[in-house]
């Protein structure tokens, strides 16, 4: 590795290290799962995913471990992805999966199903 390359890889490596990847059989996290209504969530912020959950958007055997596992690793300072092994790699460039974040801006809004 050039010497030129030492801290962009270092960052880079910090940055993998923090993240964390759920495998799942989706590409996305989904609202209304199954439903006609079905309908997949690029970003959502903790707060979001509580109210999803919440009102019932995530099964309690299924997608629901998958979001609480995700809220405990953000809240303990990590950055979060849900998606199947497929889109693994491009999720990690953040072009594919659901990105769970503390806070900001999703363009979503938390409504029943």
């Amino acid at each position: 590795m050039p010497a030129a390359d030492g801290g962009e890889w270092l960052h880079r490596r910090r940055r993998l290290k923090s993240l964390k990847s759920l495998s799942t059989g989706v590409d996305r996290v989904c609202l209304g799962f199954g439903t006609p209504q079905q309908r997949a969530i690029e970003h959502m912020t903790v707060a979001e995913a509580r109210c999803y959950a919440a009102i019932g958007h995530f099964a309690t055997g299924s997608m629901l471990p998958k979001i609480e596992a995700a809220i405990d690793f953000l809240e303990a300072g990590g950055r979060e992805v849900i998606t199947d092994p497929e889109h693994l790699g491009l999720a990690l460039l953040g072009a594919a999966g659901t990105h769970i974040t503390l806070a900001g801006a999703s363009g979503a809004s938390c409504v029943a199903a």
